[in-house]
């Protein structure tokens, strides 16, 4: 019969043994998430960091006719002294906080500004991201992307296809054609496109934006937007 002393002794092996497969199991687990996050595309979170006016205003090479086509939704002017191009994807949360202080900056600086939205719906993480992109092709399509647009953004992230063709009834759109275009993926390859675009770019996640061809990642505060829509007004009106 074992005695007290190596009952104990047992007691202490079988606790090491726990703690070594845990540390082993917490190691493993650690290894995996890592790897998930390295390989799925980026989400930019955070304000631009080190940036300046003079970056803002440093020639890039790409241009805003090489940033975003004549078809894709814009509210503003073409011959707006800035062009502000943005990336998004309708379930990302950070996209989600941006939206309302474009509307209120497009609102602010009216036909000096014009600004462009193109999909780039990183469905690795965002189950609904392609087919709300989808839908706003579809709402697109009939004239009413923005009615759509802030309605899914309101609502995000419940934004399932369900929940999508109810925004769309309730943003007044015709749901026979709705729901045909949705159903049958009708804009799924012109929202690859835009996402292909955007990869050739240089776009890492959402949000991510291009003023005038230059590119800034990440949710920028309304403040910071206003320092850069004001430095380009003044260099583009100086040209």
């Amino acid at each position: 019969m074992a005695t007290g002393r190596q009952w104990l002794k047992r007691i202490g092996c079988f606790i090491g043994v726990m703690i070594f497969l845990s540390a082993v199991l917490f190691g493993i687990l650690v290894w995996i998430v890592y790897r998930q996050e390295s390989s799925a595309p980026s989400q930019a979170v955070s304000a631009p960091k080190n940036f300046t006016a003079s970056t803002i205003a440093a020639p890039t090479g790409i241009t805003n006719a090489s940033i975003a086509t004549d078809d894709d939704p814009s509210i503003g002017p073409a011959g707006a002294l800035v062009t502000i191009v943005e990336f998004s994807d309708f379930e990302c949360p950070f996209c989600k906080q941006a939206f309302p202080i474009i509307r209120e900056l497009m609102a602010t600086y009216g036909d000096r500004v014009r600004y462009i939205y193109r999909d780039f719906p990183v469905s690795s993480i965002h189950d609904n991201a392609q087919k709300s992109a989808e839908a706003g092709a579809c709402a697109h399509a009939q004239g009413k992307f923005w009615a759509l647009h802030d309605k899914i953004f309101q609502n995000a992230p419940q934004i399932t296809v369900p929940d999508l063709k109810n925004y769309a009834r309730s943003s007044g759109l015709d749901m026979s054609l709705f729901t045909t275009c949705l159903d049958n993926g009708k804009f799924a390859n012109e929202v690859q496109q835009d996402q292909s675009d955007g990869t050739a770019l240089g776009v890492r996640g959402t949000p991510t934006w291009f003023f005038n061809g230059r590119k800034v990642e990440g949710v920028i505060p309304r403040e910071v937007f206003m320092t850069l829509i004001e430095t380009l007004l003044t260099t583009s009106s100086q040209k």
